[in-house]
Order: structure tokens, then C-alpha cells, then sequence
């Protein structure tokens, strides 16, 4: 997946399923339509879980609210933003690009 790709998909169950496969890792045997499959993208609540894994992982995490939500977060000398209409959005598009970001 590109960064374009990355930052124009929409939150919904495909991208919870590729938040649950690439950056939570609690994928096994949950489906896109399955009702175990957490609400990354739209559920505040499980975006922290997300959010949680930035700040972990790479060391630094921040949201910020404006016209729009960014969230940041860099490690080393790589650096992403992530950006949507809601925070649980724009964090899940930071990880995705995060992961992205490791090859």
C-alpha cells in the first residue's frame, strides 16, 4: 500500500482489518465483518489502543486538533503524519504509515 493510498482510505472495516493484521497483530481468524473486530477507525476508545502502540513503539506520539486531526510521531530520522475528519482516523492512518515506514 502507498502513502496515497494510506491517506485517502477511509475509516470503516477494512481499515480496522489492516489495523488489526499490520499494527496490533490480533488478527487471527477475526474478518473484516466480524463483530470481534475492534472499531480502530471510528471508535476512540480502540484508537487508543493504536495510539498506544505509536507512543511504544516509536517513542513519540501527538494529536492535534484543528480544522482537521494530525497525528505525529517520529522515530530516528523517520517522521509521519497522519491526518482525517475525526482523531481516530488520523491515528490510524500515523500507524499505517508507520508500518509502512519499517518495509
Amino acid at each position: 500500500m502507498t502513502r496515497d493510498e494510506i491517506l485517502s482510505m477511509e475509516a470503516g472495516r477494512e481499515m480496522d482489518a489492516l489495523i488489526a493484521e499490520k499494527v496490533t497483530q490480533r488478527n487471527v481468524g477475526i474478518r473484516v465483518y466480524d463483530n470481534r473486530l475492534p472499531r480502530y477507525s471510528t471508535d476512540i476508545s480502540a484508537a487508543w489502543e493504536v495510539a498506544d502502540w505509536l507512543r511504544n513503539y516509536w517513542g513519540t506520539f501527538e494529536l492535534i486538533a484543528g480544522l482537521s486531526w494530525h497525528c505525529w510521531s517520529e522515530l530516528k530520522d523517520a517522521k509521519i503524519w497522519g491526518t482525517g475528519n475525526t482523531a481516530p482516523l488520523a491515528i490510524c492512518r500515523a500507524a499505517l504509515l508507520a508500518v509502512m515506514e519499517e518495509g
